[in-house]
């Protein structure tokens, strides 16, 4: 999946809750799913992605693609160290 083809966000209360909880807000999230964004495969149905929000906050996320162009984000934390050097390896 390549971050270009994320058009729409799909958003509900479990999700919101589970971002505010980790500090981040949707605008920043969906900022964060931009050209610089790394996407990879996780367990099952899941993709990873690492960003930088509109804020210069390191991002590691958690979503499902739910198809034409939409993803639901189920989880968002700061970047693990490991993960922000893969990020800017880019």
């Amino acid at each position: 999946m390549h971050p270009h083809k994320i058009t729409d966000f799909h958003w509900d209360e479990a999700n919101e809750r589970s971002a505010t909880k980790h500090g981040y807000s949707r605008q920043q999230i969906e900022s964060a799913f931009n050209s610089r964004t790394r996407i990879f495969r996780g367990k099952g149905e899941a993709y990873i992605a690492l960003g930088q929000d509109m804020d210069r906050n390191y991002l590691e996320m958690a979503f499902e693609n739910l198809g034409n162009g939409c993803i639901r984000v189920f989880h968002c934390d700061t970047m693990k160290p490991a993960h922000r050097r893969q990020f800017e390896r880019k």
